[in-house]
């Protein structure tokens, strides 16, 4: 299988990558130089944008801002964008139809692994739930304290921690 590699470039790299490389290769003085020209401007025509260009998308949606407990949803957007990424490159599927195709990728994927697609999905929704939720705040049952983590005593009660190293339960 041929590999496939994918360039972050803007509009205005991309032209100037294809003129650079037009003026390193236009000497053709030799066959192989001829040759390695033809090849070179053969796979920079292939060249497309996996984003539109500035000016042409439509108006982005208002980002919906969510609780981020850990700190890490921003990095988690980044790799999934990255991915949604490298599935345009390797496609060249259009921006807008990107995410819709790699859902309906994965799911044929599944289909060919024995895998639930629906039973992913819920899993993965479980996990952005709990990446997005604020952890709960409890009242310990011993001292009365708020806090975000309980000790369940055999009687039913919740305790705080504090209460849990003194003995309190």
């Amino acid at each position: 299988m041929q590999e496939t590699f994918c360039l972050n470039l803007t509009a205005p790299e991309i032209e100037e990558l294809r003129t650079l490389i037009g003026w390193g290769l236009n000497d053709t003085g030799s066959n192989e130089r001829a040759a390695r020209y033809t090849a070179i401007q053969r796979q920079l025509s292939k060249i497309r944008l996996v984003e539109p260009l500035p000016g042409t998308e439509e108006p982005a949606a208002t980002p919906i801002v969510r609780p981020d407990p850990d700190g890490q949803n921003a990095d988690r957007a980044e790799w999934a964008a990255s991915a949604l990424r490298h599935f345009q490159c390797t496609t060249g599927t259009d921006y807008d139809d990107a995410l819709a195709d790699l859902l309906c990728d994965l799911m044929h994927w599944c289909d060919r692994e024995g895998l639930s697609f629906n039973d992913a999905l819920s899993n993965g929704t479980s996990h952005y739930t709990a990446e997005t939720t604020d952890p709960a705040i409890v009242t310990c049952d011993a001292c009365g304290a708020e806090t975000e983590t309980v000790i369940g005593c055999p009687d039913g009660r919740e305790i705080c921690p504090t209460c849990a190293a003194d003995g309190v339960g």
